[in-house]
């Protein structure tokens, strides 16, 4: 059974963190972090939503910022980011439908 009291104060959590990325990404920062859909970048696998680097094209359109070279710790935490978020969508996928 879920615990919809630590669901609801996880779901305002998110809620308070993208409002403060619009404002970031309003504000004309050069680049932000912000949670997207991977198009496959820094070994993410495309479609998992991760963390990046963005930045604005001149359209207003945001890109992933390409080609960060990242500290081989910096490689490690990726990875282990990646495989919770992974695991994380897995045990999801049934209540999604997906």
């Amino acid at each position: 059974m879920m615990n919809f009291d630590a669901f609801f104060r996880c779901c305002v959590a998110v809620l308070v963190l993208f409002v403060e990325r619009i404002e970031m990404y309003i504000s004309k920062a050069e680049e932000i972090e912000n949670a997207v859909k991977s198009d496959g970048s820094y070994g993410v696998p495309a479609g998992l939503v991760s963390s990046f680097p963005i930045t604005k094209k001149e359209t207003d359109n945001w890109c992933i910022v390409p080609d960060l070279i990242l500290s081989e710790y910096g490689k490690r935490m990726l990875a282990n980011t990646v495989r919770e978020l992974e695991s994380e969508r897995d045990m999801v996928k049934d209540m999604l439908g997906s």
